[in-house]
């Protein structure tokens, strides 16, 4: 679904007023952009406010023939996304701005444009208000979850004895190993199945986020995953990075490339889903964060080192399985509350794209 969203000023980095030439504003009215990552052509933003922006997102600003938020409009219909699909290549997956300058795009004269906007305004505001409700309960069962798994993954003072702690390099069979890339221009539809970085960002594994290559293979090479391995991110936006996944349910040889760092527990000492949830704490996301390093803050990377001092603390088996069990219980009936009410913000996101298409639609007939 896209994601369509009124964008101020109150959630992002204030840049001192001496370093403002060194970044490019985009004006009041102008359309933002995601043109690269799982987030391509699928975050979009109306700016109320002049604002800096970084080099993953494209600012639309339209000559006198197009009303601005007419344009935010038609970059969320249908005709715009078709060519952005079109125009997507690479292993994260992007739009070049000289692309984007050649796309097409269908508008009416200004008073219809006008007629247009203040239709899908008013009937989008009323849309949202609903969304928003659905949004902060799902937000809150997110939170609730964050919070169950810091308690749980944290031993009590009478357990502390009981608690083994070691770095995570000391409970691998396989120390972390990063994938392969192959060239670019070796993608193809058919092939060898490559993940993209977002087939384990989420710290869910998902082996449809994947491409193909017609690169040469050495099916001997470390960069080919199994069942039960433990991805790890290695490269990503500072919240995203150091993500983890564990692989399931593949069947043929899948490629992993160099964005992902590959490991494997030894399970006689600790189960994979353990150190899986336990690296979704957030004593962990702020190691990680703190040691990502990069001068882009859209990308910023971990290497081999910061993954093997991970500090963990171990329980005995049987504690181990306890605490699974209870996690495990907790998500299902989290996932359960999270379904129902995304189920209905979804079909809110839909209805949006039923009036944006209708009122576009008839303009164009």
């Amino acid at each position: 679904q896209r994601q369509m969203c009124i964008r101020d000023s109150q959630n992002g980095i204030c840049i001192p007023k001496n370093y403002l030439n060194k970044f490019k504003i985009s004006p009041i009215g102008a359309t933002l952009v995601c043109a690269e990552g799982g987030s391509a052509g699928r975050k979009i933003a109306y700016s109320l406010n002049e604002c800096c922006y970084v080099n993953k997102l494209v600012s639309f600003q339209p000559n006198s023939k197009i009303i601005p938020k007419f344009l935010y409009y038609y970059v969320l219909s249908a005709e715009f996304q078709f060519q952005f699909r079109s125009a997507l290549h690479g292993l994260i997956g992007g739009v070049s701005l000289s692309k984007m300058k050649n796309f097409n795009i269908s508008y009416p004269p200004l008073a219809e444009q006008q007629r247009i906007v203040a239709k899908l305004d008013a009937a989008f505001a009323e849309i949202d208000t609903a969304i928003e409700s659905s949004v902060d309960t799902v937000d809150s069962s997110r939170l609730v979850l964050i919070r169950l798994r810091d308690e749980l993954f944290s031993p009590d003072e009478d357990e502390k004895p009981t608690w083994s702690s070691c770095k995570l390099n000391d409970i691998l069979k396989l120390p972390p190993k990063n994938g392969k890339s192959p060239p670019k221009e070796l993608q193809s539809d058919e092939g060898t199945p490559l993940l993209k970085l977002s087939a384990v960002t989420g710290n869910v594994f998902d082996a449809k986020k994947s491409i193909f290559t017609k690169a040469s293979v050495d099916k001997t090479a470390q960069y080919w995953i199994e069942n039960g391995d433990l991805l790890i991110t290695r490269a990503n936006t500072r919240n995203l990075v150091g993500h983890v996944a564990i692989v399931n349910n593949i069947r043929e040889p899948v490629m992993y490339p160099d964005l992902i760092m590959k490991m494997r527990v030894n399970e006689d000492i600790v189960s994979t889903k353990f150190i899986h949830q336990y690296l979704m704490t957030s004593n962990i996301r702020q190691y990680i964060m703190l040691n990502a390093k990069g001068a882009n803050p859209t990308m910023v990377k971990i290497n081999q080192l910061v993954v093997k001092d991970i500090p963990v603390k171990i329980p005995p088996i049987s504690i181990q399985k306890k605490l699974l069990k209870l996690i495990e219980e907790i998500q299902t009936e989290i996932t359960i509350l999270q379904t129902t009410k995304l189920q209905k913000q979804q079909a809110l996101i839909r209805l949006k794209q039923v009036i944006l298409a209708q009122e576009l639609q008839s303009e164009a007939a």
